[in-house]
């Protein structure tokens, strides 16, 4: 697995396959950062559930301004720690944060305007974490919510409006805006 696109181009980045991380496909990640390209430039992305970074990597090396990867599972900090030294280079504004998504919901200090969600497919993490971030205000005005999830499994997000949706194989990538936002035009403040 190598970062797509960007200052970072090239780079390789490592992962480990299990039932505990699960990497999003090449595919997928190009296009989730074609939809984004123009728009991530300078803004904050939180990756929750971030496995091996790949996600947030590929966010700071198309510009992104600020990244926090979020995991609870030991093997996955190490991982993006090691992919976050393989490839970034310079001065790039990023945290990792080893927490449970709850608890990095309720602790983190600040808005992003992307936040990335790849749980376990088959959890109810989607739900929990939605709610979480609209209880703790963690999305921007005119911030969008972005899940990857089985295909065969579209879902609804209570306060959130889908904006897009878009099927990769037996993956599907959702985008939602706070319910207040949807007729704003993403990411404007």
């Amino acid at each position: 697995m190598r970062v797509i696109s960007g200052k970072f181009k090239g780079k390789n980045l490592s992962f480990v396959s299990n039932e505990e991380l699960r990497p999003t496909a090449n595919m997928v990640r190009q296009a989730l950062f074609t939809k984004l390209q123009f728009e991530i430039s300078g803004k904050r992305f939180l990756d929750l559930f971030a496995g091996s970074g790949a996600i947030g990597i590929e966010a700071l090396s198309r510009g992104a301004g600020r990244v926090v990867f979020v995991d609870k599972s030991p093997l996955a900090i190490k991982i993006i720690k090691q992919n976050i030294s393989n490839t970034i280079t310079g001065n790039r504004q990023f945290e990792v944060v080893h927490a449970d998504f709850r608890r990095a919901l309720e602790t983190l200090l600040e808005e992003f305007d992307f936040i990335f969600l790849d749980p376990p497919y088959k959890s109810n993490f989607y739900l929990e974490a939605a709610n979480l971030i609209l209880k703790n205000n963690l999305l921007s005005n005119g911030g969008m919510l972005i899940c990857e999830h089985e295909a065969k499994s579209p879902f609804e997000i209570s306060g959130f409006k889908v904006i897009s949706r878009k099927k990769y194989g037996t993956k599907m990538l959702s985008y939602f805006m706070k319910e207040e936002d949807s007729q704003l035009p993403p990411n404007s403040d």
